[in-house]
């Protein structure tokens, strides 16, 4: 090969490389506007769950929104052959909202037009996220993944509504696809005030969709807190405070099951209701045996002393395995 071939092959190389940096670029800024225009957005596996089991489960026992807090919200999404139920979804603007969705027969899709949601639905498996919707609107829902001859009717819809407008409409008891639940309402400070605060019902309003009303969560899913909780106040006290505050993020085993899950932070109740359900936790389903003599029950004081740490989910999956915790 002469020294004109070498120099028109360098002469090409130089060009696919260039091309190669400059589309390396492209994808770069392009990756960077969607998240600057429209956020981030993960979808988190939440484990393995049949669709006999899933009916076990709240969430998907009475598929539906749940208002946990004044302002946050959970909705749970079941996919079937040929529809989501609910279909229709009416959310007040800028709520804190999470999805829990998951297939009961073929694989679907979930994707929200207008928003950076494509959720890949997979049969016998969990899919949750984190959405808020800072517009009105209204947002259609399709299924993207083709599961059989009628898949182009598997359409719904999500309406974004004012606040207020959304109030009245829950008053009147206009929202299709709500789940009745009690919530938690007011200022924290308010909250505080309110005695004696009821720890089951805010364990119902706030725990129960994932860990169940009988406290044996869902293997695979959400841990059990029956014959659990008084293993985590006994390793410290402070554990429960920070993990009912700042949540739990990273890998953990409960009763020889492992879980991949992640458990949202609950710091938005107030120190009164915090403290009712972590006494309430620790005394139902027969935990109060486990507990043994010097048991403190949890104050209000102990959560509004732990409110200023500052402590990531992550953190406190740090704090576990230093107790040693599994």
């Amino acid at each position: 090969m002469d020294e004109h071939q070498h120099e028109v092959i360098a002469r090409w190389e130089r060009r696919w490389l260039v091309t190669g940096i400059v589309m390396l670029v492209v994808f770069v800024v392009l990756i960077a506007y969607s998240l600057i225009t429209q956020g981030g957005h993960i979808v988190h596996g939440g484990g393995k769950m049949s669709p006999a089991e899933a009916q076990n489960v709240p969430l998907f026992a009475t598929p539906g929104v749940r208002e946990v807090s004044g302002g946050e919200y959970q909705v749970g999404v079941v996919a079937r052959a040929f529809a989501f139920n609910p279909s229709n979804i009416v959310l007040p603007v800028g709520a804190r909202t999470r999805f829990y969705l998951t297939s009961v027969d073929v694989l679907h899709g979930y994707l929200i037009e207008g928003t950076p949601v494509n959720i890949e639905l997979i049969p016998g498996q969990l899919a949750y996220f984190d959405y808020t919707f800072a517009r009105l609107g209204t947002f259609h829902v399709v299924c993207d993944e083709y599961c059989g001859i009628n898949h182009q009717n598997m359409v719904g819809t999500i309406r974004v509504l004012p606040v207020a407008e959304y109030r009245q409409q829950q008053a009147a008891g206009n929202l299709p696809g709500h789940v009745a639940a009690p919530a938690a309402s007011g200022s924290a400070a308010a909250g505080q005030a309110a005695a004696p605060v009821d720890g089951r019902q805010v364990f119902d309003a706030n725990c129960a969709a994932c860990h169940q009303t009988n406290g044996q969560g869902h293997p695979g899913a959400f841990p059990p807190l029956a014959g659990h909780a008084p293993s985590l106040y006994r390793a410290d006290r402070a554990y429960p405070v920070d993990a009912l505050l700042y949540g739990l993020q990273g890998p953990i085993t409960v009763a020889g099951k492992d879980y991949a899950n992640a458990m949202p932070g609950w710091a938005h109740l107030s120190d009164a209701q915090l403290a009712a359900v972590a006494n309430y936790m620790m005394h139902a389903w027969g935990n109060d045996a486990a507990l043994g003599a010097g048991y403190r029950p949890y104050t209000a004081k102990d959560f509004a002393d732990a409110r200023g740490t500052s402590m990531s989910a992550a953190d406190v999956h740090a704090i576990r395995a230093k107790l040693g915790l599994p």
